[in-house]
């Protein structure tokens, strides 16, 4: 997983206003419609994002979205032992 910082920003509008947006965002996302943004610092939040595939599938059956069938129950508790296995040998390795 990968870990992403986001913060509420102070940007100035059209008119030369400065106010702090209502959303969360990256510095790389606000960057793009307003280069003069300045983060709100007390506002830091650090969201873990998934990346693979597996890691969404484990993200997803951890979130309790209840799987549609047996099928799919063995198949989330086949990628859970998978991503466990992975974490193991990260830990191992490191």
């Amino acid at each position: 997983m990968k870990t992403e910082i986001h913060y509420r920003w102070r940007v100035q509008d059209f008119r030369g206003r400065w106010y702090t947006t209502r959303w969360h965002t990256t510095e790389e996302s606000i960057r793009i419609e307003h280069p003069e943004a300045k983060p709100v610092l007390e506002t830091r939040i650090e969201r873990q994002i998934p990346d693979t595939p597996l890691e969404i599938a484990v993200h997803e059956l951890e979130k309790g979205t209840p799987p549609l069938n047996d099928g799919l129950r063995a198949l989330h508790a086949k990628l859970r032992a998978e991503l466990d296995a992975q974490r193991g040998q990260d830990s191992t390795s490191a």
